[in-house]
């Protein structure tokens, strides 16, 4: 008998235990390796408009990468909660200049821009590249995220961005179950691997 996939919320139940249980040192160098991979990439290299999401609790550590970007200056950007036109949770797209001072504790405690220190990103396909966070990746460049559909409403509108998912290895599976509207990202890059699922040919 065929054994059964676990539905995602099981999935994300045990992502998270494998994830937190995984030892802050070994958390933080996988970081930094991750950091120094990113930045050898040629669409980072290319991009003027990059988002970085400020990692917290157990994903991987960003600070540092939102640092040396800045020092290089790109242009970058960090998502925050907001509300769209008709009420809904959305994420808007600051420009940050200076961080972490620029981007306080916001929603579920995760450093935001604030917005009276940040300029607001009124169009995110200006975004060339997008840093995106998750709970498992596969194969595929499909991702499982945390549940609250952020980037599974963003992600469909950047078809123009390159998107890639930051993860540590434990965090790769082979497949993962999938809706009509998931949309998967061009490359996952852990401390382990680089998975490009797609040639950003526009460079």
């Amino acid at each position: 008998m065929p054994i059964p996939t676990p539905d995602k919320q099981t999935l994300r139940r045990d992502a998270r235990a494998l994830r937190d249980n995984m030892p802050s040192h070994h958390r933080q160098e996988a970081s930094v390796v991750i950091w120094g991979e990113i930045l050898k990439l040629n669409e980072i290299n290319a991009a003027k408009h990059i988002s970085v999401f400020a990692g917290s609790g157990s994903e991987v550590e960003t600070s540092g990468l939102i640092l040396e970007l800045l020092r290089r200056n790109k242009g970058v950007y960090l998502p925050r909660v907001v509300r769209d036109p008709d009420g809904n949770r959305d994420l808007g797209f600051y420009r940050v200049n200076r961080f972490p001072n620029d981007c306080p504790p916001g929603t579920f405690g995760i450093p935001e821009p604030d917005p009276s220190r940040t300029l607001h990103l009124s169009n995110v396909t200006m975004l060339n590249v997008i840093l995106v966070p998750a709970l498992l990746f596969d194969t595929l460049g499909q991702r499982l995220g945390q549940g609250g559909g952020y980037y599974d409403r963003l992600l469909p509108r950047l078809d123009q961005t390159f998107k890639i998912g930051l993860a540590f290895q434990s965090q790769m599976v082979i497949r993962l179950p999938t809706d009509p509207w998931d949309t998967p990202v061009d490359a996952v890059m852990t401390e382990a691997d680089y998975y490009q699922f797609k040639c950003d040919c526009a460079g």
